[in-house]
């Protein structure tokens, strides 16, 4: 029930290129973030948690009804699955706006493993042609609420939207080229480009957006990319603050994907208070490194109570450095 910073950064980002902003939530937001919201939007509906984003997509166009649609160039449909933009939006549309197609998106995802080509429609933009065709709005009326797996809506809405509007006669196209990155590193099977190759989209091909999921660590993929994400942001000079990224993971993920984020550290303000107990603490710590010695002493600094540090290493020139860099 709470709408974090990196969405209202998002909605901020819309509002300098959009002339009417409708924002919908599965949530019962609670009024701060309401709030927030209303700053940078027209509308706020809130609706019970059925369906997906597409369900709530679903409500908010249905609503509006094609006139009130026939007044826009362009429609977009985003959703709250990514941080961005990283850069200017302007890049991304004014680009976009040279090419002939009628509806696009930032990424698609290859025909593979049985998964069909579409469009990955996290931010989704619908040119006049198609949004005052009857091909849009059937599809529209056809979207269904009762799903409660993911994978149902991946297959009945979100691929199902590129068949069905390709079929009808229109063009599809991705900011993002796929072609240049198969080379870069080993592709999942369920999550492919948008994931695997988040940094180099974001440094070679100035990608404006990422996913939050880019940022997790599953059982299928045992090593995140995070630390390489952020480092991509610094190449590509991005001025996407990276505390929205940092605050929100924080907040919502396991600690064992936290690792994976460079400057994770909560910092403490003045001096760290050393609290009081009976108990004699030791702490007991192995490092081959030396140079990384700096960065568990960022770690030690955040226990609360006075202890013992008893650290072994591999030799006694080690053993010397440590000595010196712990006084």
């Amino acid at each position: 029930d709470v709408v974090d910073n990196y969405v209202i950064h998002t909605l901020s980002s819309l509002r300098s290129v959009s002339e009417s902003i409708h924002f919908v939530t599965n949530s019962n937001i609670d009024k701060s973030s309401t709030c927030s919201v209303e700053m940078f939007v027209d509308t706020v509906t809130t609706r019970p948690n059925r369906g997906y984003d597409f369900a709530g997509w679903k409500q908010v166009i249905l609503h509006l009804g094609r006139k009130r649609l026939e007044a826009f160039d362009e429609v977009i449909f985003v959703n709250s699955s990514v941080y961005g933009p990283l850069f200017d939006l302007s890049e991304m549309l004014d680009e976009m706006a040279g090419r002939a197609c009628d509806f696009w998106t930032p990424t698609s995802h290859t025909n593979y493993a049985g998964i069909p080509y579409h469009l990955q429609p996290y931010f989704l933009v619908v040119r006049r042609r198609l949004h005052q065709a009857d091909a849009f709005w059937s599809f529209w009326e056809s979207v269904r609420e009762d799903y409660d797996d993911l994978w149902d809506v991946v297959w009945n809405s979100e691929i199902r939207l590129t068949q069905d509007w390709t079929s009808a006669g229109f063009v599809a196209d991705a900011y993002v080229s796929n072609a240049a990155v198969g080379d870069i590193r080993p592709i999942g099977l369920y999550e492919p480009f948008v994931l695997h190759a988040a940094d180099d989209f974001i440094a070679r091909q100035r990608m404006p957006f990422v996913k939050v999921k880019a940022f997790y660590k599953a059982e299928y993929r045992p090593t995140g990319v995070a630390r390489q994400i952020l480092q991509a942001l610094d190449a590509a000079g991005s001025r996407y603050p990276r505390s929205l990224i940092l605050n929100h993971q924080r907040r919502v993920s396991p600690l064992s994907w936290q690792k994976n984020l460079p400057g994770t550290l909560v910092p403490i303000s003045g001096e760290n208070p050393v609290g009081t107990t009976q108990l004699r603490i030791g702490v007991f710590a192995h490092f081959f490194y030396i140079d990384l010695f700096h960065v568990a002493i960022d770690y030690l600094r955040n226990i609360p109570y006075r202890f013992d540090l008893y650290v072994t290493t591999c030799d006694a020139d080690a053993a010397s450095g440590f000595e010196s860099m712990a006084r």
